[in-house]
């Protein structure tokens, strides 16, 4: 069998597929944004608190739901919660009130949350198989097709409606449901054997990490979510490729993850991560000082390069810190990341209402710095950890 045909139906492929299929949805969401907030009637402060009841659905499912593992397996679970999050996608794009819009939302956190936590268990499986750092090539895949979606989602959305786009999100997602299907092992999670007796880490490295990862994430969310509605602003007659910010944010943070296991091996993951947030920082400060729909798109392009590899090197960084038991570290990661997750979306959304979608923005460029700080203490923490070990 040739090299190709071997990959294609392999354990890696279908779990690849699993990740588009979640990279379409995030990314038809992301490009239509600016259409289903003038059906819906919403402005910037209510898309801030949708993206926090958005959050706290996403974050409880994903702190909870391993417990599912001990009733159904992964590939159970996955086939379970790609309809969902297809059906709760759909109900979002096609949002014609306030209320239908904040319902569909929190579900669609909640659907999203629980397929993500289990294809990244799923993925972890496929690495440990392979025996070969491959996991944030799954990333990139869904980076990737995120990107290209938010496009698709702004051009339909905009020029035919976003019943098309909702139409498109259902057939993306069944594509890589019915792929995966037919070579998902029904293999159950480590989280299910998880041993209770297994002594606890010690907690402040893993607190740091998650308050770092949640400020990442939360300037991930607000280039993803915001960057269409941002764009809009500056330029309304381009209005059809306002998804060009997520696009080119995707398709950047797609481009460095898929190289981004042989990055890590020859920087490690500390210094890649400083580097990255100085350059994810200087990306949020160039979107908050520009008025210029090219510049903006390429402002979101250069926070794509530097968010990239920062929550797959905190993930591994977890793993390393948590080796006897990494699901519960990262479970703990995850929880603590939670907090600034959950309230920088309604932050940004009262910024952006009271002073401008540019000033939010600049923001964010704070909140990388911040990052910046947490990840520069937890290297002196380790410094100061192996001194005595080396005396």
């Amino acid at each position: 069998m040739f090299p190709a045909a071997r990959f294609f139906t392999s354990q890696r492929a279908a779990t690849t597929a699993v990740f588009i299929g979640y990279g379409v949805s995030s990314g038809m969401w992301a490009g239509a944004i600016p259409v289903v907030m003038r059906n819906a009637g919403i402005d910037s402060l209510m898309l801030g608190l949708g993206i926090t009841f958005y959050g706290i659905a996403y974050v409880i499912v994903m702190s909870s739901g391993g417990a599912l593992a001990r009733f159904a397996s992964n590939r159970a679970i996955i086939l379970a919660s790609m309809p969902l999050v297809a059906l709760t996608g759909a109900l979002l794009l096609l949002s014609a009130s306030p209320l239908w819009f904040l319902i569909a939302f929190v579900l669609f956190g909640a659907a999203q949350g629980l397929l993500d936590l289990f294809m990244n268990a799923e993925a972890s499986y496929v690495e440990s198989d392979l025996k070969r750092p491959i996991f944030t090539s799954f990333h990139a895949s869904a980076s990737a097709s995120m990107a290209v979606f938010a496009l698709v989602g702004s051009l339909v959305s905009a020029d035919a409606g976003p019943h098309w786009a909702a139409v498109i999100l259902c057939l993306g997602i069944g594509t890589t449901l019915v792929f995966a299907a037919r070579r998902l092992k029904p293999r159950f999670s480590a989280m299910a054997r998880v041993s209770p007796g297994t002594p606890s880490p010690p907690l402040t490295p893993l607190i740091i990490l998650g308050l770092a990862a949640g400020l990442v994430i939360a300037g991930e969310t607000a280039a993803i979510m915001w960057s269409a509605k941002l764009l809009d602003e500056q330029a309304p007659s381009l209005a059809a490729i306002a998804g060009l910010g997520t696009a080119f944010f995707g398709l950047c943070n797609s481009g460095v993850r898929a190289g981004g296991d042989s990055i890590r091996a020859r920087f490690g993951d500390i210094p890649l991560i400083l580097g990255s947030l100085i350059l994810a920082t200087a990306g949020f400060v160039l979107i908050g000082i520009s008025n210029n729909f090219l510049l903006s798109t390429v402002a979101f392009a250069v926070t794509g390069f530097g968010t990239a590899c920062v929550i797959p090197a905190i993930f591994a960084i977890t793993a390393r810190h948590m080796q006897e038991n990494p699901a519960r570290g990262l479970g703990i990661v995850s929880l603590v990341a939670g907090l600034p997750r959950v309230l920088a979306p309604w932050f940004f959304g009262w910024v952006a209402t009271a002073q401008s979608t540019s000033f939010a923005f600049g923001l964010c460029a704070v909140a990388m710095a911040v990052a910046l700080g947490f990840i520069l203490l937890l290297q002196l923490m380790q410094k100061r950890t192996a001194a005595p070990a080396k005396a």
